[in-house]
């Protein structure tokens, strides 16, 4: 088995223990980071689309099977988002900044959890309201939470993976 699969696989299974303990107890305003989405998008960026979409979908699956109110919204809807995220990297931007991470995971946050509360909620929500008093303030704590994230992934990728030659993608 590849490195990085063990790398996605093991890196997965810690955000899902720590989405639901430590970050549960960690609010700003109310809201929590969506680790899983700082994960997706961190991880995306050095993947082929194929390989995002595969990650997209178990990323989502798993948070689904943790707090979904329907399965399958949340694998759906990481899988497409991890498609432009990789397309982003590989057809725009070919460089992995922090600057750009850092946007990506807040429009990629702001973007999720608003097409998340209207198709939860079909309509029954205020939108001015969710967008001040949720979509803003997870947007930007989980912009803050990717930072650390994103040296660790940045970190692991140039040490253990472009350095055997494996590539990322």
């Amino acid at each position: 088995m590849q490195m990085k699969y063990v790398f996605y696989t093991v890196s997965l299974l810690l955000f899902t223990i720590l989405q639901p303990t430590l970050f549960q107890n960690i609010t700003f305003f109310g809201t929590v980071p969506n680790l899983f989405l700082i994960y997706l998008v961190c991880v995306s960026c050095y993947l082929t689309k194929k390989e995002g979409c595969i990650l997209g979908f178990a990323t989502g699956l798993v948070l689904d099977l943790l707090v979904g109110k329907v399965i399958g919204v949340n694998a759906v809807l990481m899988m497409i988002l991890a498609f432009f995220i990789t397309s982003f990297f590989e057809n725009v931007i070919r460089n992995n900044t922090l600057l750009i991470t850092l946007l990506l995971v807040f429009v990629t946050t702001f973007f999720y959890e608003a097409v998340y509360y209207i198709v939860t909620f079909l309509g029954d929500l205020h939108l001015g309201t969710v967008i001040v008093k949720v979509l803003l303030p997870e947007s930007l704590y989980s912009l803050i939470a990717a930072i650390p994230f994103y040296f660790v992934i940045k970190k692991f990728a140039k040490n253990f993976l472009l350095d055997k030659g494996e590539g990322l993608g």
